[in-house]
């Protein structure tokens, strides 16, 4: 059994990384997933057609070649996670946000799996890693509201620093161009004052937290 448990959740929590990629890149909307629909249909056509012939093997064969023919399917999951994972362009950073989706992601995968596991014996594990992106989806809803906890904490700790530094604010709006127009000013400013400009394209007010947690008090401007 813990073999099993070992070979699914590495695979499910290998198939999740493109989609995690993805979720990320979308601010954690779940509606971002929507961006990889062909993977995403993919992985449905894929469980439900080794599913249902699995399920024919369950129903007509002994116990021993059902666990055989387990095997083989896990061999046919495999394959197809790692062409699914070639197919999809991964471009993430390894926050903690990440990194607590990912554990809770393949937590909740170990939970189902023993659970299953104890109701009856059911071969259909062998493709339940093609459903990673739906405990992707789920666990992000789970710890949600720890999420928010933490963004809440950050907007705080952000705004006394604001209060409280000396520095001369700076903010860039508009719906085109706020990025280039932060950089353009950053280079500008940074040759007479000591500048601190959010990052990239962090224009978010959790970009704008963390920047302030680089700030070290001795800014004079804040882009």
């Amino acid at each position: 059994m813990i073999a099993t448990i070992l070979i699914s959740a590495g695979l499910t929590y290998f198939l999740s990384l493109p989609f995690a990629s993805v979720l990320q890149g979308g601010g954690y909307r779940l509606k971002a997933l929507l961006r990889a629909k062909k993977e995403l249909l993919a992985c449905a056509l894929y469980f439900s057609f080794v599913a249902a012939a699995e399920s024919v093997v369950i129903l007509r064969f002994p116990f021993v070649l059902v666990c055989v023919w387990t095997s083989v399917f896990y061999l046919f999951t495999g394959a197809f996670v790692f062409l699914v994972h070639r197919k999809m362009r991964i471009d993430m950073h390894y926050t903690p946000r990440l990194v607590r989706l990912l554990i809770a992601t393949t937590a909740l995968y170990i939970l189902g799996f023993i659970g299953l596991f104890f109701l009856s014996f059911n071969g259909l594990w062998a493709v339940t890693p093609a459903l990673a992106p739906l405990f992707l989806a789920l666990s992000a809803q789970v710890i949600l509201p720890v999420e928010k906890a933490n963004n809440r904490r950050y907007i705080r700790k952000a705004k006394a620093s604001l209060s409280e530094t000396r520095a001369t604010k700076i903010g860039v709006t508009g719906s085109y161009g706020k990025t280039s127009v932060k950089h353009y000013l950053e280079g500008l400013l940074s040759a007479k004052y000591f500048t601190l400009v959010s990052p990239e394209n962090y224009n978010t007010p959790l970009g704008v937290a963390r920047t302030m947690q680089e700030a070290t008090g001795r800014e004079e401007m804040l882009v």
